[in-house]
């Protein structure tokens, strides 16, 4: 990358990417073991509740990337153009809205959830309102599943499927403009 906002801004996702990757698909029996101090997202199910989705195939090269080309010094090119931001962000949306969704409430923070469906939220926003999130030749983003939209992980991956219109930006709006009230 020739500018080094955009490097910079690559990396911090990329490296956010990978952790997010590992805290929803990783298991605790999977080679290499994580450690125990490693956060992952089975740790908050009982033994056999936790069901994430299947990982979507263009995430599969994240962590390998990540490796080669921003945590290590490695041999070869890297391929900054071989990142796909806006569907690994939405993906990465979409699989912790549904972490959100099926956690047990009370193995999270009162507000976990609501906090969840927010940030998913007002980053829709500012995607639906041209903002760039990402400029990295991406094309447009698609929209995602999220605790703000009425479909589930199931309806999601269902046959013949169509995105659901936007979340309710109005709803949204409101709680922002109360808890800045107070």
């Amino acid at each position: 990358m020739v500018e080094p906002l955009d490097a910079a801004a690559l990396e911090a996702f990329a490296i956010n990417a990978r952790a997010l990757i590992d805290f929803i698909w990783r298991t605790r029996d999977e080679k290499p073991t994580p450690r125990t101090t490693d956060l992952i997202a089975v740790d908050w199910f009982e033994p056999g509740q936790w069901n994430p989705y299947e990982q979507p195939p263009h995430l599969e090269p994240v962590r390998a990337k990540v490796g080669k080309d921003i945590a290590h010094l490695t041999l070869g090119p890297a391929d900054p153009a071989g990142w796909q931001p806006q569907d690994e962000a939405h993906s990465l949306a979409s699989a912790v809205a549904h972490f959100a969704m099926e956690v047990p409430a009370e193995r999270v923070a009162r507000d976990f959830r609501q906090a969840v469906e927010d940030s998913i939220t007002e980053w829709r926003i500012e995607i639906d309102e041209g903002t760039p999130v990402f400029d990295f030749g991406s094309p447009p983003p698609i929209p995602v599943a999220s605790p703000s939209n009425v479909t589930n992980a199931t309806e999601l991956r269902a046959p013949g499927y169509t995105t659901p219109s936007a979340p309710d930006v109005k709803a949204w709006r409101e709680r922002q403009k109360k808890a800045a009230q107070g």
